[in-house]
Formats: structure tokens, C-alpha cells, sequence
């Protein structure tokens, strides 16, 4: 029975060869984060076989062959039916056995036959429960936790599903996954990112009026907003690093907005004078093109010119009175101005302006 089971492995783990450090590491990285449902069974073994402590072998283990209701088994006739219930008895048994014989099938509960079964309730019948002895593989965890993976009567194949659902639910591999990669786990992860951020060490950046974290620099009465991104949608005058980072936050000083006013002002200033091309017809071309690495030019004496133009001027149009909002609001900000303290622990952060939001 075991040499002909080991067959089973020989087959699904033939291909669990010593895997390069590159290759355990991006699989490890997807079991931790739970995306292992490309994870073949041949690199479940190898990934354990580093991983140490585990032991996969080959084994055969009992495949129900009905659902939870009995089966039914039908014949012509009562002699048909007792033959048929004879044979079943043979394979009987009060115990499934914990060591199955590979390819025999084991019945329980076999009832006595009676009649009315059948669409015209002519035939015999009795009912019956049957287990087949399949070659799988047994999986047993550090802790000695074991894992029977077999074929079920839906699929010959062996689907690991179930597999790693013990994986998660039974067994410490997620833990000893984490550790091998030096990190924490991803609940944890998860955990850590979604608790409430704490105040402390922050301040309201100065250009996009967020809580940001600070950095100390050589003033210890100023230090810095870090580095942070902000993309204002639909006229966008702030993309990728913020005008506020490495200046200090608003509560201590205001010339991150004065700086703010400053570029915001040239970003008027060269829509205002596109703006005027646009209507006075000065422009004569436009590029069609939201990918800044190509462009698709459109000329004015082509099919079209008249509705891209409209919309252009349309949309210069709304950066403009975008960029006098935020102008305004920013200098009525800089004009109130007042030294105020840093944000506590606990303390919800500043709402932003309206007029920036």
C-alpha cells in the first residue's frame, strides 16, 4: 500500500526541486498576504521543506462516495436485491479503519431490502454508506497538527483549497511565514494601519492644509513638514510632491503658504495668457493627447477644430477660476494668521479650508 500510494507524491511533488532564495521569497510573500491560490501542491512541499519542521508523505485516507444522506442501491427483484446486499456485507464494517486499504470501498449502515422503490415504486431497494480508500497525502504541521489531502468523488485531482484553509485555521504557518521573512504578520500589518494615527509629531502642512508627519532639522522650535504627495483632481495644481514639504507646518509659520501664493500666482498667470490665445485664436493647433509621452495634434483646419477648441477654452477656463479660489483663500489664511500649537494625541486635526478641499 505505500509504495503503490507513493506514487501520488511522485507525481504532484516531482516538480519540487530546491527553489532559488528569489523564488521562496516572492511565494512566502504571497502566502503571508493569503494569494496562494496560483501556489501548486509541488511548491507547497518545497516551501514547507524550507521552512522546516513539516513532513509531507504520501497516504491513503477514505473518500466519501455519497452526500451525507445514504445511498440507495436498486434491483429488480427481492433475490436481486439480497445478492447485491450479500456482496455489500463482505466489505461491512462497524469502524471505518484508520489505515485504508487503497482501492477498497467499506460500507456501513446497509439496511434490508424492501419494495416501493423506483419511478412505478415496483423495484427493491436498500440504503447504504460507502467509503473508498484513495492515495493522497498527509501533511503534519510543527505541532504535530496532521492534514489528510484526497481526491473527493467531485474532482480526481488533488485541489489544495481545503489544504490551505487548514493551513490558516490550524496550524502556525502564517506565523513562522512572517518570521522567515522578518516581518510582521499581515493581520497584524493591517491591524497597525488601520488604528486610529496618532497625532503626535504631526502638523498642518502649510500648501495642502493636511496633517502631515514632521521631521526635526537644526531648529528644534521649526521643524519640517516631510515629504508627501497631493493631486488635486479636475484643475490640479499640486501633483506628486506638495508645495508645503521642508517648510514648517502652518501652526508655526505661515511661509509655506506664502510660497504657495507665490507659484500658485506664475500657474495663473500662464493659463490666464493661454486662455487669451485660445480666444483671441492666436492657437492654431492642440494636442489631444492626456499621455505626456505622445501627442495627437489636431490643426484648425481639420474635421472637429471647433468642438477640442471649445473644450479647451473650457477647460483653461475652470484651472483659472481654480487657481483665484485657491489664491483668495490662501491669502485670507495668510492675513488671520496666528502662532498656534502643535496637534495632541487625541486631538482631531484642523479641517481643511474651505475653498482647498
Amino acid at each position: 500500500m505505500k509504495d503503490r500510494a507513493r506514487t501520488v507524491v511522485h507525481r504532484y511533488l516531482s516538480a519540487a526541486k530546491v527553489m532559488s532564495p528569489e523564488k521562496l521569497t516572492a511565494l512566502l510573500l504571497k502566502i503571508r498576504k493569503g494569494a496562494t491560490a496560483s501556489i501548486k501542491l509541488a511548491h507547497w512541499a518545497e516551501v514547507l521543506t524550507q521552512l522546516g519542521g513539516w513532513k509531507v508523505d504520501p497516504t491513503v485516507g477514505l473518500m466519501q462516495l455519497h452526500d451525507e444522506s445514504d445511498s440507495i442501491e436498486l434491483a429488480a427483484d427481492q433475490d436481486q436485491a439480497e445478492r447485491i446486499r450479500s456482496r455489500f456485507l463482505q466489505d461491512s464494517v462497524h469502524v471505518l479503519p484508520t489505515h485504508p486499504e487503497e482501492d477498497r470501498i467499506y460500507y456501513m449502515d446497509v439496511g434490508e431490502p424492501s419494495s416501493g422503490w423506483g419511478f412505478n415504486k415496483n423495484m427493491w431497494g436498500f440504503r447504504y454508506k460507502s467509503w473508498r480508500g484513495v492515495k493522497g497525502v498527509k501533511f503534519v504541521s510543527p505541532e504535530g497538527k496532521e492534514f489528510d489531502l484526497l481526491p473527493s468523488r467531485y474532482r480526481k485531482d488533488l485541489d489544495t483549497t481545503s489544504l490551505e484553509k487548514w493551513f490558516r485555521k490550524d496550524t502556525k504557518l502564517l506565523e513562522q511565514v512572517s518570521n522567515r521573512l522578518g516581518l510582521p504578520t499581515y493581520e497584524a500589518e493591517r491591524a497597525e494601519k488601520s488604528a486610529p494615527r496618532s497625532r503626535n509629531g504631526t502638523g498642518t502642512c502649510g500648501a495642502c492644509f493636511r496633517n502631515i508627519k514632521l521631521k526635526m532639522k537644526s531648529d528644534p522650535q521649526l521643524p519640517e513638514i516631510v515629504l508627501h504627495g497631493y493631486e488635486r483632481p479636475g484643475w490640479g495644481t499640486i501633483h506628486g510632491r506638495c508645495l508645503g514639504c521642508g517648510y514648517p507646518p502652518f501652526e508655526l509659520s505661515c511661509e509655506a503658504t506664502k510660497e504657495a501664493v507665490k507659484i500658485l500666482g506664475q500657474q495663473l498667470k500662464g493659463n490666464q495668457e493661454y486662455l487669451h490665445k485660445l480666444t483671441s485664436g492666436e492657437i492654431q493647433q492642440l494636442n489631444l493627447s492626456s499621455d505626456p509621452r505622445r501627442s495627437i495634434w489636431i490643426t484648425s483646419d481639420q474635421f472637429g477644430w471647433e468642438g477640442h477648441l471649445k473644450s479647451k477654452i473650457s477647460e483653461v477656463d475652470r484651472i483659472v477660476k481654480g487657481l483665484e479660489k485657491d489664491i483668495q483663500t490662501l491669502h485670507k489664511l495668510i492675513q488671520g494668521w496666528t502662532l498656534q500649537p502643535l496637534p495632541v494625541e487625541g486631538q482631531k486635526a484642523a479641517p481643511i479650508p474651505i475653498g482647498l478641499k
